[in-house]
């Protein structure tokens, strides 16, 4: 059964709608389009850069290559309409519809909605060095909660705290593209009715408990882990601790660089509680981390607040579990 009454995009001309458009799909074409999309994510697709995994989520999410990769794949064409703007010298808000069209027919097949804001955590706030530096226990605490962070600038270390971003008008740019992205990927699901398959955008999920651990952090969990595998090996060689954190955090972790920063922040915690008790902790009057001679990149991995907080609940007493033995 075919029908031409489904929505064209105008302008295209008389030809375009000339063409039959089946207006419903058989059985077999539904089964075979699912069948597509997860062939594309075995084939061509690769997790960490088209999809994404998260403690607490079964199902893979979808990220923004992997959304323009389907697009590729099933011949969509987005377009983009802002539908609300707020630019003010205390608010930068955008709310964009995506609509979804098939290219070769120009039939409209769904639309999606996304919104990015300043008052998001991510873009609320910024980073200013400081010229006081925090002990290094007390600097673990600030950092698991977002407050401070260490960064390396030229050959020292520096201590930087978070303020309010007084000029949300700088990430106007950022905040529309955000917007644009999140309606992407949502009118991408509702198009290829892919949601039984991917849910959400991993960076759409909240804070920055979301953001994937940095290298500072990293240097530090290997450090603490080195010392006490050097006191009890079964219990603190990577390949343990990593097996332990998927089981704890209810995903499958590769490696220290597959950590979230929460994640790893509960692991030093428990390495720290760990090695107290075996009388191996580093002393508070160690040197700060700008004296330490590991390099660490700037870079920074955009995470993205939508207002659902999926992440690790952070806690300061919390101590890793005993880890499972590897024989």
């Amino acid at each position: 059964m075919t029908s031409t009454n489904l929505e064209r995009r105008k302008g295209n001309g008389a030809a375009l709608d000339a063409v039959p458009v089946q207006s419903e799909l058989t059985i077999e074409q539904l089964v075979e389009q699912a069948k597509k999309i997860q062939q594309a994510m075995e084939a061509v697709m690769k997790e960490g850069e088209h999809y994404g995994t998260i403690g607490g989520i079964q199902r893979p999410t979808l990220l923004k290559p992997g959304a323009e990769k389907l697009c590729l794949l099933f011949r969509l064409d987005p377009e983009y309409e802002v539908l609300q703007s707020t630019e003010t010298d205390r608010l930068v808000s955008y709310t964009v519809r995506a609509v979804i069209y098939h290219s070769p027919t120009g039939t409209r097949l769904a639309s999606g909605m996304g919104q990015a804001n300043s008052h998001e955590a991510k873009y609320r706030y910024r980073f200013l060095n400081s010229e006081e530096k925090p002990a290094r226990k007390d600097a673990d605490e600030l950092k698991a909660k977002g407050l401070g962070r260490w960064r390396k600038q030229g050959n020292e270390w520096v201590w930087q705290t978070r303020v309010d971003n007084d000029n949300p008008m700088d990430q106007a740019n950022t905040l529309l593209k955000m917007a644009c992205k999140r309606a992407l990927i949502a009118g991408i699901l509702n198009a290829t009715a892919a949601s039984d398959i991917f849910t959400q955008d991993l960076e759409d999920l909240s804070g920055q408990t979301q953001a994937t651990a940095d290298a500072e952090t990293i240097t530090l969990l290997r450090q603490l882990a080195e010392q006490a595998a050097a006191l009890d090996p079964k219990l603190w060689t990577e390949q343990v601790v990593v097996k332990n954190a998927s089981n704890r955090f209810g995903r499958q972790i590769s490696g220290y660089e597959n950590l979230l920063e929460a994640e790893a922040q509960q692991i030093i915690v428990g390495a720290r509680a760990w090695l107290e008790a075996h009388k191996q902790t580093p002393r508070a009057d160690e040197p700060a981390p700008e004296e330490e001679p590991e390099t660490v990149t700037a870079a920074e991995v955009e995470v993205v607040d939508s207002g659902t907080d999926n992440g690790p609940d952070v806690r300061s007493g919390d101590v890793l579990p005993e880890p499972a033995s590897t024989a």
